[in-house]
């Protein structure tokens, strides 16, 4: 065997763990094909491929390009951690400090990595305890602890403990729209139309056919969104993917001379238009920029408003839920409530009826 085989072999022989590989946000064509090329022209590849107890937990995409290029150069570095939740928080970390993530994809991982925190936080083994065993206890000084965790996720990154919170919320969301639609979360995280984050925070409350429905809902409205870019850029001149990148920067270096502070508002509003039209900014007078970029935020706001009025009808469908609960348990609690004292119990009710009512009329 020669020395390319033997290091084949090798790379053959390091544990590729789907759970792990999921936690990195995959490669698009594009992105692959460049990674490939930039290895090519080095001759080999400079960043090593990292293992913790031969899992590998750092270098899926260039393990792909060495098994098509064996004549590729690599180096193995192993790491040392004490579990397996461990070794994800790691990858969630690696991901946020050394990759070009859309904002959705880093609130996600900063989710991800607090929620790993916090399983591991007072369980040395990763143990949370199960049905019969509470290996955490709740008092009061260990919800100390469990705030202290998150100000340490928050110090990690350079944000508020809010924040943190926040993307744990966001993390937690997007988890049930993958249990409900395997194969989405990337998509999603990915780019284009996404509902505001205080409704993908209530997903995991809603059943699963319901949350499905939303999702394919999402996936629609950028069908659409796609579709039109695709008809505006079929009526514009042929134009190969660099001058149209040019172009595209151009416009944005626009929009931000006549409006500052539009370049993050755009790229994190959830709509953008066709990139062709962006490219067309930079050859407007500032006025007519300003217009067509406020034209963009005010679709940005209208989205975001449809996204809020659905959560709003969400809130009061399960305040109207646990409101009926609550009256049932309490009548079956005090059943004289529907004998001797039901008429009082009517008249406390009567506010809701008749809001009810004329919302009927």
């Amino acid at each position: 065997m020669n020395e390319t085989e033997e290091r084949i072999k090798q790379l053959k022989s390091i544990i590729i763990d789907p759970e792990f590989e999921k936690v990195c946000p995959p490669l698009t064509e594009d992105e692959f094909s460049q990674l490939e090329q930039n290895i090519l022209s080095d001759g080999a590849v400079t960043s090593p491929l990292v293992v913790w107890n031969n899992i590998l937990i750092d270098g899926h995409h260039r393990r792909q390009i060495i098994l098509k290029h064996p004549e590729l150069e690599y180096h193995i570095q192993e790491v040392t951690l004490p579990t397996r939740a461990e070794a994800i928080a790691w990858i969630c970390k690696n991901q946020v400090g050394r990759r070009n993530l859309t904002p959705k994809q880093l609130v996600y991982l900063i989710g991800m990595r607090y929620a790993l925190e916090k399983q591991t936080w007072g369980a040395s083994d990763g143990f949370r305890g199960n049905g019969c065993t509470r290996a955490v206890s709740c008092q009061s000084e260990n919800l100390q602890e469990k705030r202290k965790t998150c100000e340490k996720v928050a110090k990690e990154f350079g944000i508020s403990s809010a924040s943190v919170n926040r993307a744990l919320k966001f993390t937690k969301g997007i988890e049930a729209a993958e249990a409900a639609c395997p194969g989405v979360k990337w998509e999603l995280l990915h780019g284009g139309y996404l509902p505001p984050r205080e409704e993908i925070a209530r997903w995991p409350k809603l059943p699963k056919e319901e949350l499905a429905a939303k999702v394919a809902e999402i996936f629609r409205i950028r069908e659409e969104i796609q579709e039109k870019a695709r008809r505006e850029d079929e009526s514009d001149p042929i134009e190969t993917k660099q001058e149209r990148a040019i172009k595209f920067t151009k416009g944005i270096e626009a929009a931000e001379a006549a409006c500052p502070g539009a370049h993050q508002k755009l790229f994190e509003g959830g709509y953008l238009p066709p990139h062709s039209v962006i490219g067309e900014w930079a050859d407007l007078p500032k006025e007519e920029v300003t217009a067509r970029v406020e034209e963009v935020f005010a679709t940005q706001k209208e989205l975001k408003r449809k996204g809020k009025r659905s959560l709003a009808l969400e809130i009061i469908r399960e305040k109207g839920e646990k409101f009926q609960k609550a009256c049932e348990a309490y009548c079956t609690d005090f059943p004289e409530l529907l004998e001797e004292e039901k008429q009082q119990l009517l008249q406390s009710l009567e506010v809701v009826t008749e809001y009810l009512l004329g919302l009927r009329e």
